[in-house]
């Protein structure tokens, strides 16, 4: 990257990345509570801040009034290349593996209730669930339990 007074559009576009980035940041940051996480990711959001505005200060006028004109329009969209996850909007045309939903026809029947939570990570129905893209249960599961047991 350059400090000229122009950018490409390729260029434009990473600095309108990293910009949203920043304002992302800390959005997470001010709702982390954890103080040391609160304070890395307000950290890494005043670093992308002030480089975004070093570079912006670079420009020529009128590029600088097209980029704003960008960032106001501009945002970031998260998407997935896994089949397995697939866009709420595109769940009414998804195809299902039937060995999922086996199991979760057995995770619903009995196993879960009397599951005792001692190895979450291997758990077969917590992948499966994980896999499907279902909402947890516990937003904050407590040391080695399920965020999916009820």
């Amino acid at each position: 990257m350059r400090k000229a007074p122009y950018m490409s559009k390729p260029e434009m576009i990473n600095w309108l990345k990293l910009g949203v980035l920043a304002g992302e940041t800390a959005a997470i940051a001010d709702k982390t509570p954890e103080k040391d996480w609160h304070k890395k990711l307000k950290t890494c959001a005043t670093y992308l801040e002030n480089i975004t505005l070093e570079r912006l200060k670079c420009l020529d006028p009128a590029q600088l009034k097209s980029v704003i004109r960008r960032r106001d329009h501009t945002e970031i969209i998260l998407s997935t290349e896994n089949p397995d996850r697939l866009n709420r909007k595109d769940r009414e045309k998804a195809t299902v593996n039937v060995d999922d939903i086996e199991d979760l026809a057995e995770l619903a029947l009995d196993s879960c209730t009397r599951c005792d939570c001692s190895n979450t990570e291997n758990c077969k129905f917590r992948l499966v669930m994980h896999r499907l893209d279902l909402p947890v249960v516990k937003e904050l599961p407590g040391e080695g339990e399920c965020e999916f047991k009820i």
